[in-house]
Formats: C-alpha cells, sequence, structure tokens
C-alpha cells in the first residue's frame, strides 16, 4: 500500500462526481498531484482528498455519487507520465469533462483493518 507523507496509509476511494460539493478547504495547484493532495488535507485536519485537474478539494465526507473509475482518468499534473501512458486509478486527477474527482483517505496504519492482519504460526517441535 502507499504511504502519505505522514506514513499513513493512503486509500483509493474510487471516483466521484463532485458537482455541488462545497469542499471544507481547497486550493489550486499548477503542480497538483494526488499526494500533494492528500497532504495538504491532512495538514488541515480533513478526511479525504479530491483530486481534479489543478485543484485539491478536502473533504469531511464523501460525495454521494460514485462513478466508475474510468471516469476520472486524467492525468495529474504534478505526475511524470510517459508518452500515450494511460492514467487509471492512483495518479488519475479525476476528469473536468466528467466534472469527477479521484478521492483518497489518509488511514493511520492502527485503523487500517486491511494492512498487515497476518499472524506468524508457531512451528510445532
Amino acid at each position: 500500500m502507499t504511504k502519505d507523507g505522514f506514513g499513513n496509509f493512503i486509500v483509493h476511494e474510487g471516483c466521484f462526481e463532485i458537482t455541488g460539493v462545497n469542499p471544507d478547504e481547497s486550493r489550486n495547484d499548477p503542480q497538483n498531484a494526488n499526494s500533494v493532495c492528500i497532504d495538504y488535507c491532512v495538514e488541515n485536519g480533513i478526511t479525504y482528498a479530491a483530486a481534479i485537474s489543478d485543484r485539491c478539494l478536502c473533504l469531511n465526507s464523501l460525495p454521494s455519487n460514485k462513478l466508475a473509475d474510468d471516469q476520472c482518468d486524467a492525468q495529474c499534473p504534478g505526475n511524470i507520465f510517459e508518452e500515450g501512458e494511460a492514467c487509471v486509478g492512483f495518479g488519475c486527477c479525476g476528469s473536468e469533462i466528467n466534472n469527477a474527482a479521484s478521492i483518497y483517505q489518509s488511514v493511520p496504519a492502527s485503523r487500517d483493518k486491511n494492512v498487515n492482519k497476518s499472524k506468524k504460526k508457531r512451528e510445532p517441535n
């Protein structure tokens, strides 16, 4: 799993329509990238980071209209992609055409139910 700048795990919540969404905090950054947006939201004590092109929106709750992940296929301006490389999942910055944002949550490792659940088994003597 990917970690943010604070050592927390980053969970990709998916692609969401953001029409009518009022962010709790936001900023524009011509070099926007998901990791930068997530760190900005965490610094401001906000749960979700929504990246769409050069905008970073910080939300305390998820929008209600979840879209298919392929609706958020725009490359983040701060990420480096090879020519012709498609953007899928982490690393995408939503889509202005679909008014959609790729939304991520920063989860402390101690709270993430999916991280490192395995326990070592004792070997029989």
